[in-house]
C-alpha cells in the first residue's frame, strides 16, 4: 500500500465523502463554490476531483502542496484521477486537477512562518488543531485567498484531513 493509500480504491473514500458533501449542502440549500485541501501523495484530491467529474459539479477543487512542487503533484493527481475514471467509464478533465505550491515553503516537514500564523488562528478563533506539516499550509493558502479576495463572495468548504498534533510544542 502507498503512502496515504493513493491508489484508486483507496481513493474512493473521499469519491464517496465528495458526493456526501455535495448531498449535504443541498440539504441546506446552499451552494458550494470551492473546496480547499491539503495535498500530497494525491489520493484524497484525486477522490475529489473524481467525484467533480462524475456529477458535473462546476466548482473548483484547489490542493496546496505540501510535499512536492505544483507540476509534479498536478500530473500525479491527474493519473490517479484518470484510474479511477476508468472504473466508472469517466472522462477527466486536466483542468479540473488545480494544486497551489506557493505555501510549500522549502519542503515537507518545513514550517514556514504563515503556517505557524494558521495553526494559531485556527487554534484561538475556532478551537481547531492544524499541524505544522500538513493542514496548516493549506490554512496559510487560505487565509491568504481571503485576503486577496479571490474568492469574493464564493461558499468555501476547507477540508481538515489531520495531521499530527504539534500546536503545544
Amino acid at each position: 500500500m502507498p503512502i496515504g493509500g493513493s491508489t484508486p480504491i483507496g481513493a474512493l473514500g473521499y469519491l464517496s465523502a465528495f458526493l456526501e458533501i455535495l448531498n449535504d449542502f443541498r440539504k441546506i440549500e446552499t451552494n458550494l463554490d470551492v473546496i480547499i485541501l491539503a495535498t500530497s501523495s494525491a489520493g484524497t484530491q484525486a477522490g475529489l476531483v473524481a467525484g467533480k467529474e462524475m456529477t458535473g459539479w462546476p466548482g473548483k477543487i484547489i490542493g496546496m502542496a505540501v510535499a512536492q512542487n505544483k507540476k509534479k503533484l498536478e500530473n500525479v493527481v491527474f493519473e490517479l484521477v484518470c484510474q479511477i475514471g476508468s472504473l466508472f467509464g469517466i472522462n477527466t478533465n486536466k483542468e479540473s486537477v488545480i494544486v497551489d505550491d506557493n505555501y510549500l515553503g522549502e519542503g515537507y516537514r518545513a514550517r514556514t512562518t504563515e503556517c505557524e500564523n494558521a495553526v494559531k488562528l485556527f487554534a484561538e478563533k475556532e478551537g481547531i488543531i492544524l499541524d505544522y506539516v500538513y493542514t496548516g499550509k493549506a490554512a496559510a493558502g487560505l487565509i491568504d485567498y481571503l485576503k486577496l479576495d479571490v474568492f469574493k463572495g464564493k461558499n468555501i468548504l476547507f477540508i481538515h484531513t489531520g495531521g499530527n498534533i504539534e500546536i503545544f510544542e
